[in-house]
């Protein structure tokens, strides 16, 4: 019996997941962001002269939300 080959977007099943950031949508292309590139990269700026605590109450976010940009676990795209 022939195993069937799952495609998305076109490709093989491994390759799509190795490339499926790209065909998702981050940052400012998700309707609910509450962030922009420009808030991202000030947040990174004043890191070393706030608490992320104080940051989250500035830009309406949780704290949780601030760990992750500091970290480059979210909007890694923005250097």
């Amino acid at each position: 019996m022939a195993t069937r080959i799952r495609r998305k977007h076109g490709l093989p099943r491994d390759e799509y997941l190795a490339r499926n950031r790209e065909f998702c949508k981050h940052g400012t292309d998700l309707p609910q962001s509450k962030l922009d590139a420009d808030m991202v990269r000030q947040i990174r700026a004043d890191a070393g002269t706030h608490s992320q605590r104080q940051l989250a109450m500035r830009y309406q976010v949780h704290q949780t939300t601030i760990h992750k940009i500091l970290n480059y676990t979210t909007w890694v795209h923005v250097l």
